[in-house]
């Protein structure tokens, strides 16, 4: 859970998100797999679970998500 949190700690700084939404799998094998979604007020899923099918545009545009990955991970490093 510490990662979880330190994970959780830099996705927030990073995206400047008001809200995560977390989804824990257990599946078959013996791991913890967790997604993290940061939530914006007026996206577009707003007020409703996270769907990935009822999106209707994309949610980041051109060389955002790599951008947002590559902050994550400085900022990881910095936390730890």
């Amino acid at each position: 859970m510490r990662d979880a949190q330190l994970t959780s700690m830099a996705l927030s700084l990073i995206t400047g998100a008001f809200k995560l939404n977390y989804e824990i799998h257990g599946h078959s094998l013996p791991h913890l797999h967790m997604h993290f979604f940061p939530r914006y007020r007026g996206d577009q899923l707003e007020g409703r679970p996270i769907n990935p099918k009822a999106t209707i545009q994309p949610v980041y545009g051109a060389g955002e998500f790599e951008s947002i990955g590559a902050g994550f991970v400085n900022k990881l490093g910095e936390l730890r």
